[in-house]
Parts: structure tokens; C-alpha cells; sequence
């Protein structure tokens, strides 16, 4: 064992710009393999929010066809999206969102305009993610309706 630590420093000592290469070479590679490893297991993990996300199937937006050859592609919202999935076989629970707006507050009487985003859920939304609330609680069915 000793010899092979004095045989890795003389070919260390003998060609420093070699040696270099390669254990940089090395290096680098090993950092980019553990990246991609990371970021798959970081795709597909089951992590808050998305605790059952090895379960979970996403849908895009719907598209739209007309018989006259016009398209539409708004997305969907609760009413198709509740006579497509509810009763559905197989399917435990589905929800729904939005697509993120923006609008402006601001106090009765203020002139400070404030803006802020907002994005329409289903009310089964909390029952799909699990957020760790630093204040308040997820709106409750009744709230919803």
C-alpha cells in the first residue's frame, strides 16, 4: 500500500499538467453524473408540496377544435374539467387551478395601489397538496362555496 502512494506521487511529481488534467477531468465528471442523478431523484421525489407526486398524472391545458376549423386554446376550466374526471375510473382525486393574474388593492380612501397575484384552485386543492402554513389555514369547502 505505501509503494502505490509513492508511485501516485511520482507520476504526480513527473507531469503536473497531466496529472492535473485528469483529476480535474475526474472531478468534473463526477460533479456532473451526481447532477443529473440529483436532478431526476428531485423530478420524480415524493416532496412537499407534491407528497404523492409518483402518483399523479398532469394535464395541459385543453385545445379546442371547432367543426368550421377554428381553434381555441384558453385552457379548461371547472365545468368541463369536472364532467371529464369526476366518477372517472381509477382516479382517487382530481383538482384543478387557474392560470396566475395579476390585480392591484389598495385601502378605501388610499392612494397606495398594491399588486398582487392570484390563482384560481379547486376547493379539493388542499386535499392534493400539502403546504406548511406559516400563518392562517387552507380555505375549508364551506369557504370555498
Amino acid at each position: 500500500m505505501r509503494q502505490f502512494f509513492r508511485q501516485t506521487l511520482n507520476l504526480l511529481a513527473e507531469n503536473k499538467l497531466h496529472s492535473s488534467i485528469v483529476i480535474v477531468g475526474t472531478a468534473v465528471t463526477m460533479a456532473f453524473v451526481m447532477m443529473v442523478v440529483m436532478t431526476f431523484d428531485f423530478r420524480a421525489a415524493d416532496l412537499a408540496p407534491e407528497s404523492n407526486r409518483s402518483r399523479t398524472v398532469y394535464m395541459s391545458r385543453g385545445h379546442i377544435n371547432n367543426v368550421d376549423g377554428t381553434n381555441h386554446n384558453s385552457g379548461m376550466g371547472k365545468i368541463p374539467f369536472d364532467a371529464l374526471f369526476d366518477n372517472c375510473p381509477g382516479v382517487e382525486l382530481a383538482t384543478w387551478s387557474g392560470y396566475l393574474s395579476e390585480s392591484t388593492v389598495s385601502m378605501p380612501g388610499g392612494n397606495d395601489k398594491h399588486r398582487f397575484f392570484t390563482n384560481d384552485v379547486a376547493a379539493n386543492w388542499f386535499d392534493m397538496f400539502d403546504y406548511d402554513f406559516i400563518a392562517g389555514k387552507p380555505f375549508t369547502e364551506a369557504e370555498y362555496d
